[in-house]
């Protein structure tokens, strides 16, 4: 773990809080032990249920292809990314049309409604994820030291519920759905839109991202920023800290936070 957020050599701002990704850095799917985690169709989306819900309503499907299908629904996603999904209603219909693709490039054509209905409940966040097992510790930890905490998550409407109902939402100053400003994580004003409703200056908060390109935007942006890497798989770049669990954060906030040493 490198001592610099950022990795850069100029002097930075005294941290005054920390934004962070969701997904892989936080949460963590509620996935079947037989799901590979390089399988991401089989973590995130259609959560744990997915393969046992297409197996009820069609038996014979083979799903080789499921990963070039849900590529191809991921595209849809990320074209209609920019047009603002402000509610969980929202996020449903978007999600139907979805599966929909996937299916299609299954081969199923006119899929059972019924069908469509189980994957969108079964990829629900709500029931989908649940903390690393010392994310809640870490995030108090940070807030009695008197740091603001925020979410800034390539999300949909219903991420926000679910923090709600695992209780975790309280300890969040501001949460930043992407979904709901119409902007995905490679656009520098959904960072300064997050810095406004966290309150403080970007130089003065640190971002933690598993995704390092959205590291280096939130550098670009003015942030501090550090890649958490929990599996060692994301792609390296020079200068970029990189710390595996939250407790390798909660270290680096706590080093940038005290006073300076009396000479």
């Amino acid at each position: 773990m490198s001592e610099r957020p950022g990795g850069g050599s100029r002097p930075r701002s005294r941290l005054r809080g920390v934004l962070f990704d969701s997904g892989d850095v936080l949460m963590r799917p509620t996935s079947p032990n037989d799901a590979p985690a390089t399988e991401a169709w089989r973590r995130w989306f259609g959560g744990p249920r997915f393969v046992a819900t297409i197996h009820t309503h069609l038996p014979g499907l083979r799903l080789d292809d499921a990963d070039q299908a849900f590529d191809a629904g991921m595209r849809y996603l990320d074209d209609r990314h920019r047009q603002p999904l402000r509610t969980v209603a929202e996020e449903r219909e978007r999600f139907t049309v979805f599966y929909g693709i996937v299916l299609e490039a299954l081969g199923v054509q006119d899929p059972p409604p019924e069908l469509l209905q189980e994957l969108v409940d079964g990829g629900d966040d709500e029931v989908g994820m649940e903390p690393f097992p010392e994310v809640v510790g870490v995030l108090r930890h940070l807030r009695d030291r008197g740091l603001r905490l925020g979410v800034l998550t390539e999300n949909w409407p219903s991420v926000e519920a679910a923090y709600q109902r695992l209780g975790l939402r309280s300890l969040f100053h501001a949460f930043v759905i992407s979904a709901q400003e119409a902007r995905l994580k490679d656009d520098p004003e959904l960072f300064a839109i997050a810095a406004a409703r966290m309150g403080l200056p970007a130089e003065a908060m640190l971002f933690i991202d598993d995704w390092p390109p959205h590291v280096q935007t939130a550098l670009a942006a003015g942030f501090q920023g550090a890649v958490l890497d929990r599996n060692a798989e994301a792609p390296a770049i020079p200068g970029l800290t990189r710390l595996a669990d939250l407790h390798d954060v909660e270290r680096l906030v706590m080093a940038a936070t005290l006073p300076p040493s009396p000479t």
